[in-house]
């Protein structure tokens, strides 16, 4: 059998067919890792949304009801949650256990699973629930007028502290925020 001249062994694949194949591969792994990224963020991104609703929504009860509506923004072991909770007095609770104790009390919102976190930023003092175990946000609203009546650490007796901004951030590394203007009670995502 004598091989003619011209033919080629076509046994293997040739350098350009390694080169096209290897591209192809790293496009695809390159467009997974943003698609997973974005998703991660997602979580963030939802739990701003559903803390901005929540804000809207105690606004509205602390103007409407009798005593003080409070909102507690917390981590536990169910993820990021809020609850919003009104006794008819103008205390409130002012501890994490308090909190946890009373959620059947109160109307608890899950905000986000166990892998977003949020901070809490007040000029140069800032609070991350990542950090802090036992984080707990107390805000409330002015009945007269809706303003921020406070945004505070729920344990903070003398509620000097006014958090301008509280951000969300998930497994990705994007973090969103909520801007908090204390005069007019007007809060939005930024």
């Amino acid at each position: 059998m004598e091989m003619q001249r011209g033919s080629r062994d076509e046994r293997g694949f040739t350098m350009v067919e390694m080169i096209i194949t290897i591209a192809i591969m790293a496009i695809l792994a390159g467009i997974i890792g943003g698609a997973y990224s974005i998703i991660k963020s997602g979580n963030a991104s939802k739990s701003t949304s559903r803390f901005l609703g929540r804000l809207d929504t105690t606004q509205v009860e602390n103007m409407t009801k009798k005593g003080t509506t409070y909102l507690y923004l917390f981590k536990d072991s169910d993820g990021v949650q809020t609850l919003m909770y009104n006794d008819g007095t103008d205390t409130g609770l002012n501890s994490q256990s308090d909190v946890i104790a009373h959620k059947a009390d109160g109307v608890v919102t899950d905000i986000a699973g166990s892998g977003v976190d949020f901070t809490a930023t007040s000029g140069s003092d800032s609070v991350n629930s990542k950090d802090t175990s036992d984080l707990v946000i107390k805000i409330s609203f002015d009945k007269a007028s809706g303003a921020f009546k406070c945004c505070k650490k729920a344990d903070d007796a003398a509620g000097s502290t006014f958090y301008k901004e509280i951000s969300f951030k998930g497994r990705g590394t994007t973090s969103y925020g909520v801007k908090l203007v204390k005069d007019t009670g007007k809060h939005m995502q930024g």
